[in-house]
């Protein structure tokens, strides 16, 4: 054997620690891989700054044209349909957000279901866009609904504070509910497991105490002689042999 062959390592080692070495790679972190993620924020940061500033500038003279449009001057409309709006576009929301607390969700899930339930409040934020906006847009749709739409940003307010506090007591009652009913799996759980630990376990039968008769009584029997009326039967049978005795002397 040469020494190159014996200085040889075999090829199942090298292969081995190829592999070793491929699964550390893959599970650490590396410098390029906290450069791609901050990269990544960076970009959603400034696309959602940029969709921000577009939004600004265009939704809320937008919403306040289309809020004018439908109730045409109306303030009876405007504030009923303002309450309509905030109540609804409140309650729903609130429902679908209180969903992520549900323990089949993953982190995942739950985020998703948190950016829904926040796109479909969009109508009250377009509403808060008017009414404390410092843009351009802003400033004109305060005039638009002040002018097409009056009392609907005051509708529209207290439609949501009722949606939210329908919302609450709807939540409240129903996480209350749901602990109750853990509890009864939890009581029912447990009697049954009581059951099962009992079940072959035979309750002892007690068998009344059985005495002897004294030697000078005579045993009562209940049920008369046939040829013996019942009255005189029962009263020779309740004589006592000491009043017999004192009968025959």
């Amino acid at each position: 054997m040469s020494e190159d062959d014996f200085n040889a390592r075999p090829e199942s080692f090298d292969e081995g620690w190829k592999r070793e070495e491929r699964r550390y790679d893959r599970g650490g972190i590396t410098a390029g891989k906290v450069v791609n993620w901050l990269v990544l924020v960076l970009v959603l940061v400034a696309v959602g700054y940029l969709a921000y500033g577009a939004a600004a500038a265009f939704f809320p003279r937008w919403w306040a044209e289309q809020v004018g449009a439908r109730v045409d001057g109306s303030r009876t409309q405007a504030i009923a349909y303002g309450f309509g709006v905030g109540s609804i576009f409140t309650f729903v929301p609130l429902l679908l957000f209180a969903q992520i607390r549900r323990g089949f969700f993953n982190w995942t899930w739950r985020l998703i279901v948190a950016l829904i339930a926040i796109a479909l409040a969009l109508p009250n934020w377009l509403t808060v866009a008017v009414a404390v906006g410092t843009s351009a847009a802003a400033a004109d749709g305060r005039v638009i609904l002040s002018a097409e739409a009056p009392g609907f940003r005051n509708g529209s307010a207290a439609g949501a504070i009722a949606g939210l506090v329908l919302g609450l007591l709807v939540v409240g009652t129903s996480m209350r509910l749901g602990h109750q009913r853990k509890k009864v799996r939890e009581l029912k759980g447990k009697v049954s497991e009581l059951e099962r630990r009992n079940g072959g376990e035979a309750e002892p039968v007690v068998e009344p105490e059985r005495r002897e008769p004294h030697k000078h009584e005579k045993v009562v029997d209940d049920a008369p002689a046939a040829d013996e009326p019942a009255d005189d039967a029962s009263d020779e049978r309740l004589v006592e042999p000491a009043d017999r005795a004192k009968h025959s002397d």
